[in-house]
């Protein structure tokens, strides 16, 4: 039976490893050798003295089944969806209904934020009270990217489930 690790307690690689369903998973030894890396290195990223490559993660996600991983990595690790904003939240993405009427709704603030950037570049010029709006339809676009995300995340899900 496998001890549980103190020091990587809260590590969500560590937590996503021991919560598997793959019982392959419950040891570090075995988990290592089948994500293909050295045992010592997935110590190490469980116990946050280093960083996951973005290979390493989507592995470990694959092998996991969790995809709170990719998220976590994205949002919090890789420094182009932290400067982007391209955050992924799991509110329910395990129903596609809803994250389908989610997007939906996104891509009509879309439709809205275009227009809105197109009437401000009309002129050939950007004022700054011009600047703040154009700021808020970049936000709302980057809402979309997440909603978008969320909708391929509950499909994956869903997908997965059937197979």
């Amino acid at each position: 039976m496998s001890r549980t690790a103190t020091v990587a307690k809260g590590n969500i690689y560590y937590e996503a490893r021991v919560m598997s369903q793959n019982p392959k998973c419950s040891n570090r030894v075995t988990a290592s050798e089948l994500l293909g890396m050295n045992k010592e290195r997935l110590f190490f990223i469980e116990t946050d003295q280093r960083e996951a490559y973005p290979e390493e993660a989507l592995k470990m996600s694959e092998l996991y089944k969790d995809e709170k991983i990719i998220t976590h990595f994205c949002n919090n690790i890789c420094a182009i969806g932290r400067k982007f904003g391209c955050k992924v939240i799991h509110n329910d993405v395990s129903n596609v209904y809803k994250s389908s009427v989610i997007f939906i709704q996104s891509l009509k603030q879309a439709e809205r934020a275009k227009d809105k950037i197109l009437e401000i570049l009309e002129d050939g010029e950007i004022t700054d009270d011009e600047l703040v709006s154009v700021n808020e339809c970049i936000n709302e676009l980057q809402k979309i990217m997440s909603d978008a995300l969320n909708l391929k995340l509950a499909l994956e899900k869903a997908s997965a489930r059937r197979e």
